[in-house]
């Protein structure tokens, strides 16, 4: 279900929508839900991000991983 939900979102927003709006464009690689609920699917939650601006986002709490330092 996620995979295919992730793969219509990046069909239809195949660029980095942050990039985008501050006028670049590069390609988005992952799929962030702006609400952070994982099960949100809505299109409105969903957001086409590259690696770059997803990890900013999350700043390296996804996974199970600890920001140290």
């Amino acid at each position: 279900m996620w995979r295919a939900t992730r793969n219509a979102k990046l069909s239809k927003d195949p660029l980095c929508e942050r990039h985008v709006a501050m006028g670049c464009t590069i390609a988005a690689v992952l799929v962030h839900h702006k609400d952070r609920n994982e099960l949100n699917n809505y299109d409105e939650n969903l957001e086409s991000l590259c690696n770059e601006c997803h990890e900013a986002e999350h700043k390296g709490q996804r996974w199970g991983r600890k920001t140290t330092g």
